[in-house]
């Protein structure tokens, strides 16, 4: 239904083999694609547009309870133009420059995570649980997307592949990270809010300290 096509929406990788050939994505059956399913229910989330000024209401196509793995480094990426191959591993270090962030849909019909891999790892070019050691800094005016803050984490509407009961989710720690969700009761929701292309957005600049 509707939550199937946001998935495909959010979550391409999950229909495609490493080919780029079209595949059937996993099912509910696994702990983490309830998850992703859940967070990507339209009908959970509609009552936010409550939240949101009258004349803003009329312009949302839809509400979800988090972006995608794939939207939250996708848009990194761009964001700071982050191209070319994986950073070496070695070139990540506290304090650094940006790297760029990347993901591998590792689940097959033969696997019971049925996840996302992300990098770059600490110690190889692809990890389950850990990516983006010291890359992700925070920014004057976009911030919580990517860096959410002292003590915070917010869940993905992805799974990982780190255990079939795990979303992944972004933390503070390490200088933000993409880690496998667990359980923790410390993980928050960031809303992703899809508005009709005829609305325009401003960015106001951080009030200076």
């Amino acid at each position: 239904g509707k939550t199937k096509v946001k998935i495909k929406q959010l979550n391409p990788s999950l229909y495609k083999d490493k080919e780029g050939n079209n595949v059937q994505a996993p099912t509910a059956t696994n702990e983490n694609m309830k998850g992703v399913t859940w967070l990507l229910n339209t009908e959970k989330w509609a009552n936010l547009k409550n939240t949101v000024k009258d004349e803003v209401k009329g312009e949302i196509n839809y509400i979800v309870g988090a972006p995608s793995l794939e939207m939250m480094m996708d848009s990194y990426n761009t964001h700071y133009g982050l191209t070319g191959d994986a950073p070496i591993q070695g070139d990540i270090t506290s304090g650094g420059e940006r790297k760029k962030l990347f993901y591998n849909y590792a689940g097959t019909s033969s696997t019971s995570t049925n996840g996302y891999q992300v990098g770059p790892g600490t110690s190889s070019e692809y990890s389950n649980s850990i990516t983006a050691y010291y890359t992700v800094q925070t920014d004057p005016d976009i911030d919580s997307m990517y860096y959410p803050g002292s003590s915070n984490y917010y869940c993905l509407a992805s799974p990982s592949a780190d255990a079939s009961g795990g979303v992944c989710f972004v933390s503070n720690y390490s200088g933000g990270l993409v880690y496998y969700y667990d359980r923790q009761g410390y993980c928050a929701f960031c809303p992703l809010v899809s508005l009709k292309s005829s609305f325009e957005l401003e960015l106001k600049q951080s009030a200076t300290p």
